[in-house]
This record gives C-alpha cells, structure tokens and sequence, in this order.
C-alpha cells in the first residue's frame, strides 16, 4: 500500500516550480549534445556507483533525478553536483540511503531535495545547512524524532514525514521561521503537544492516518492556518471543537473518525471553501453550516444515518455550493429535496444501488450539474 502511494506521489505531483514544458533527458550521451540547454536529466535506475564527472558540462541543469541508483557513492556525487550552481532540485529516492554525506551542504543552490523511500533513522544533520533549501520530502524513511536551532532551514517553506514513526508531532518544526506546510499522514502520532502554538506561519497541516484522539486547545491559537487533514484518527465531537477557532481555514478534513454531531460553531469558519465530514456517525448537519456561504464543495459520503432531506435543505442555502461527494448513501432512491441544489455543477454518487431508472430520475432533477455514478 505505501509504495503504491509512493507511485502514485510520483506521477500526481510536480517538483516545486516544475514547468508543465519540461524536456526530461535519459542519458548523458543525449545531454550532451546540446549540453547548455539541458535544464532536468533523469538517471534513475541506471546502476551507477558513480556520478559521471561530464555532467559539469551541463551548465543550464536545474534538475537531476539520480533515485533507484543503491550503489552510489553520494560523497563523489555531491562534489560533482557542487560543481552546477544552477543546480536547484534533486531527487535521491528508493536508495536504500542510511546516511547523508556531509558535502551535501555544498549544494548552495538547492531548493528541493527528495529522499522518500529510504532507510534514514534521523534527520540527515547536513541538510539542515542547505540554507536556501525551501521543499523537503523524507517521504517513507525511520525516523522518530526532530531537532532544530535556529538559523536552520531558514528558507523551508514544505516538509514531507509521511511514513515514518512519529509518535508526537514534532512541534520542533516551529524553529523553521518560514514553515508553511507540514504533511505528516500514515505515522503513529497520538499527541499534540501545547507547544504548537509556536508556529507562526503555517497554513497547512495534514495529519491524516494517525492515532489521535484529541486535540490540546493551544491547537486553536494556529491562525494562520488554511488547510487541516484530520482524516482517519479517531477523533469525536468534543476533540474537535478547537476546529472551529480556525477563521482562516479554506480546507477542513474531518473524514473516517468518530464525530457525531458538528457543532453550530462551524458558523466561525467565514472563509471555509472545502468541508469533508465522510465516514462519521452523524445524522444531521447542523442548520449553522447555511450561513457558511463560502462553501464550494462537500463531502458526505458513507454517511448512513444521515437526514438527508435536512441536509439538502441546508445545501440549498449555499450559493456557491458546486461540488458534492455522497458515496455509499445505501439508498434505492433518492431522498426528497434532492431537486433543490441547482447551483451545484459535479455530484460524485459512486458506490450506490440505484438502478437506471432512478439514475435517469435523479439527472433529470439537476439536468445541468454532471453525476458521477460509477
């Protein structure tokens, strides 16, 4: 499962300012024919065990991906790569690295790393001197824990631990001043501490597949933040009300936990764009969710016990309401009040049991908005 997530990480995901334009050579013959236009060379998977030295060559290089290569020397790697001052993002993935040569800190430039995939048990030491360093992925390594000072990582904008172990949330992270967005899904993380209320700039945080239960209320002094993935702990109703301090917040993710009830604060969130409550016990949505009139997209899937005719009456009330998920509805028909959501343009109804004569039904109710239902 995690190397499929990998997989697809790799495929939906462009690098940090990546163009959509890029021309990607395989080879250093290739490259080397026109060697000053040569901006991003893919070397992965090629077997090498050392960096061929012409690559200084490529005065224009931006990119390099040398991941896959598990016999690679990295300290005559880095002097190589030290060697391209236009050198800004590299990718070191599914390299079996347990260790980060210190010469990697000659790297001036660099402004992405990728080490995802690896066999790292801590943070690598000499990134941390990678001064204009402002994406990092450590996507799938073995790390546990974090330690900054200031000074360090001054310019990191992103940080991947996705699949490492992580039983605390390294509020340590709140050193790095210009810290934005944290992605730390699929740990074991089960406590917050109070200390992070220290960050000052971030605006996304995305702890989805842990094992939180709670959530401390110095939680809620994060104002700067717009995104928050909470998806899959196991969270409740009352773990969750420091949520609703969030004014900033454009994108909450509330999916696969143990919420109840949403409570009428949801009224707070002024600027909430995107709201996903799938796969909790509730049956209603409180009436407080109409005054939200932000809302451009809702996910209510698996959602059993949910009254859906109160629930479309509230979405009605949502002007700019245009994207709904109701997946698993477990229904043979659709409830009353259905026809009232006229301003939505894309509803997502897979993995139900209505038959085609009541797909046919409900299109013609909204026969402007596009239904997925398969």
């Amino acid at each position: 499962m995690k190397r499929l997530l990998f997989i697809f990480l790799i495929f939906s995901l462009k690098s940090f300012g990546q163009k959509d334009t890029e021309v990607v050579f395989n080879s250093i013959k290739e490259a080397l024919v026109n060697p000053t236009i040569v901006k991003s060379l893919d070397l992965s998977d090629q077997q090498l065990k050392l960096l061929p030295t012409d690559i200084i060559k490529l005065t224009a290089l931006e990119k390099i991906d040398i991941g896959s290569n598990p016999s690679l020397d990295l300290v005559q790697t880095f002097e190589v790569l030290r060697q391209i001052p236009s050198l800004k993002i590299l990718w070191l993935t599914d390299g079996k690295i347990k260790t980060i040569p210190d010469n990697i800190s000659q790297l001036k430039s660099l402004e992405e790393l990728w080490l995802d995939n690896n066999e790292l048990p801590s943070f690598p030491e000499p990134v941390k001197q990678l001064d204009n360093l402002k994406y990092l992925r450590l996507f799938s390594n073995q790390i546990k824990k974090l330690n900054f000072e200031k000074g360090q990582l001054a310019n990191l904008i992103y940080i991947d631990l996705c699949y490492n172990e992580f039983e605390k949330f390294p509020v340590e992270l709140s050193v790095l001043p210009n810290l934005k967005r944290i992605i730390i899904w699929y740990n074991s993380i089960s406590t917050i501490p109070r200390s992070i209320k220290r960050f000052k700039k971030i605006e996304e945080i995305n702890l989805a597949n842990n094992n939180l239960t709670s959530l401390p209320k110095q939680f809620g002094r994060l104002k700067t933040i717009q995104k928050l993935c909470l998806r899959d702990n196991k969270l409740s109703d009352t773990s969750i009300k420091v949520v609703y301090n969030f004014y900033n917040l454009k994108d909450l993710d509330l999916q696969g936990n143990s919420i109840k009830v949403l409570s009428g604060k949801v009224r707070n969130l002024k600027q909430l764009e995107r709201l996903s409550v799938c796969d909790n016990p509730l049956k209603e949505l409180p009436i407080e969710l109409a005054e939200v009139k932000t809302i451009q997209q809702l996910g209510l899937g698996d959602l059993h016990k949910l009254n859906w005719t109160k629930a479309f009456s509230i979405m009605e009330k949502l002007p700019n309401l245009k994207r709904v998920g109701m997946y698993t509805m477990q229904l043979p028909i659709m409830p009353l009040g259905f026809d009232k959501l006229q301003q939505v343009d894309t509803f997502w109804l897979t993995f139900n049991s209505f038959d085609n004569a009541e797909k046919k039904r409900i299109q013609a109710m909204v026969p402007k908005a596009k239904i997925d239902f398969e």
